[in-house]
């Protein structure tokens, strides 16, 4: 998460306010990285029909959060280190509003392409009929709509009275942390844990479909469907 970038950012920050030197290095070149990369990734998706298919719709979706993440959120996250935009709070948090916009829909593009894989290995029978161009299309809308909706509620409700206070538009002075304690509890754990039980179960089913393939190669060996295995066996001597 960005925001731990944040606080690290503004504790290594010097005394005269400005950004670490090591830390905004690391920043613009993850920055660049970031830019580069997923613009050659769009770039080919968009001008290779054949690279169009349905789990790499995914795929650009994933690379346009990361993009805008290298163009706009790290560039605002290192002007919030230096607690600017000052004097200007409508500004500061549409910044804020972005990065957290951008970093939920990384996370739910995730996972959407998490169910993809998840049914093309598991369920490879329902894979035709439940991931069609249609389906994919909305689920990735709604992996970018969902976390709009919620990014455009933090400013909502989550704002610190301002009244009396400084300028500075620095998030953990902003955002109530309640804010990021939703986002964790209620999006990134959950979504994150589910992700984590159809990879090991996507795993599981790798395993078995190696397991059929040794068996096939080996006449020597059987496998084992309670213990998913193959088991080796010697040939009987006469």
């Amino acid at each position: 998460m960005e925001e731990l970038g944040l606080q690290a950012g503004h504790n290594g920050t010097a005394d005269d306010g400005g950004i670490n030197l090591a830390y905004l290095a690391a920043e613009v070149c993850l920055s660049m990285a970031a830019t580069a990369s997923n613009l050659i990734v769009i770039i080919a998706f968009c001008t290779n029909g054949k690279l169009r298919t349905i789990p790499n719709w995914y795929i650009a979706s994933l690379s346009v959060s990361d993009l805008l993440m290298g163009v706009f959120g790290i560039p605002f996250i290192l002007i919030a280190l230096t607690g600017k935009p000052k004097n200007n709070f409508g500004l500061c948090i549409s910044a804020v509003t972005v990065i957290v916009w951008v970093e939920l829909c990384s996370c739910f593009t995730l996972f959407a392409l998490s169910c993809d894989r998840y049914y093309a290995v598991c369920k490879p029978l329902e894979y035709t009929t439940q991931m069609t161009h249609r389906r994919v299309l909305l689920r990735i809308t709604l992996a970018w709509v969902t976390p709009l909706l919620y990014s455009l509620l933090v400013p909502i409700v989550w704002i610190h009275d301002r009244t009396g206070g400084d300028d500075n538009c620095l998030f953990v002075e902003v955002f109530d942390l309640r804010c990021m304690m939703v986002a964790y509890l209620g999006f990134f754990l959950p979504l994150y844990g589910i992700m984590c039980f159809m990879y090991y179960k996507i795993f599981q089913a790798i395993r078995k479909q190696v397991c059929v393939i040794k068996v096939s190669k080996h006449p020597t060996c059987f496998y084992s469907f309670l213990q998913e295995d193959v088991v080796f066996v010697s040939k009987s001597t006469r």
